[in-house]
């Protein structure tokens, strides 16, 4: 009855350390957000917040899909993780009809009104992380891929 899971498991621990500064950086996004009254900067901390999210459940989703088979689930918990991916989903949906939601309020009662410093300073800072935060997650064998090699003349 004992299945070996398919889960790649060195895919999952490289970087799961990493992520634990997302919160951090998405309750920043979202207080420059917030100063500068743009719809923007919150939508690019959401996306930071999705990501978070979505990284938590696929880890825990990965972690129960490797519980052993039973008597009563000769498969397994496989399922886990369709049913995280589900939930990812969901969450995206849901964070995107509140920010609709947002988008058609400031359109309806016309609040255009932004202060430009506070969301220059922040979105600027939101490209550097990026660009870190890419740098850092870039595998170390990228450039190295079996297939990739030049041919010599």
């Amino acid at each position: 009855l004992r299945r070996k899971s398919p889960v790649n498991q060195p895919s999952t621990k490289p970087t799961h350390h990493r992520s634990r500064d997302l919160p951090f950086l998405h309750r920043r996004r979202s207080s420059g957000g917030y100063f500068s009254n743009s719809l923007a900067i919150f939508t690019d901390a959401s996306h930071m917040l999705i990501d978070f999210i979505g990284y938590a459940i696929s880890l825990t989703a990965i972690w129960v899909a490797k519980r052993p088979a039973t008597e009563k689930m000769t498969f397994g918990w496989f399922r886990a993780e369709v049913i995280g991916a589900l939930l990812s989903v969901f969450t995206i949906w849901v964070i995107t009809g509140v920010l609709i939601y947002l988008a058609i309020l400031r359109i309806i009662e016309q609040d255009y009104d932004l202060d430009a410093n506070p969301m220059l300073i922040t979105a600027c800072l939101g490209v550097l992380i990026n660009i870190i935060m890419g740098v850092v997650l870039l595998p170390d064998d990228l450039w190295n891929k079996k297939g990739g090699k030049a041919k010599k003349r």
